[in-house]
């Protein structure tokens, strides 16, 4: 679409301005003609003035316009990058589940063939600690305090009000120790 030239219009502002200057110069004889023609001109200019105001007039609206729809895209920019943020930490949390898992697989796999009397393997990154139970049959006999002991070491959680067997068992399947309590 063909957009106006300001600077044209500025030219024949000037010219028309130059020329109007002029007028005194014209013999007295065509003063009615020199009138009819500013006239004229003087409707012309107020037209030219007229459009040039609706051009503006709609230029701004369209401005509006354009103002709105950029806050709305970015609004729906940062709604995105708060679903990314999100995403990302979920698959963080997935990721580390994972690693988690595969860590205490091989933990897992021992702990479930061996005997109430053997001793239980805990993942490496768990320090010994005497307050851990040793075996199987010293697992079955923790209280809901050595188990909430336990429990810290291990980095695990109960539910609220859990019972010392639910404590027990919640041990049991995260050392994979393959046992109903």
């Amino acid at each position: 679409m063909a957009q106006p030239n300001f600077a044209t219009m500025h030219q024949c502002l000037v010219g028309l301005t130059n020329e109007t200057a002029l007028l005194p110069n014209i013999p007295a004889a065509n003063q009615q003609q020199l009138a009819d023609n500013v006239q004229q001109l003087f409707n012309q200019n107020a037209q030219i003035l007229a459009q040039i105001a609706q051009n503006t007039a709609q230029m701004n609206q369209q401005n509006q316009q354009m103002n709105q729809q950029n806050q709305q895209m970015n609004q729906q920019n940062q709604q995105m990058n708060q679903q990314l943020a999100q995403m990302n930490e979920t698959l963080a949390r997935i990721d580390q589940r994972l690693r988690t898992m595969e860590e205490l697989l091989p933990i897992r796999l021992y702990n479930t063939s061996a005997s109430l009397d053997s001793p239980i393997r805990y993942p490496p990154a768990i320090p010994p600690d005497p307050a851990l139970p040793a075996t199987k049959a010293m697992l079955r006999e923790l209280t809901i305090a050595r188990c909430d002991t336990t429990a810290g070491i291990l980095g695990l959680h109960f539910v609220h009000n859990a019972t010392a067997r639910q404590r027990r068992q919640h041990i049991s399947d995260y050392l994979g120790c393959g046992m109903a309590i």
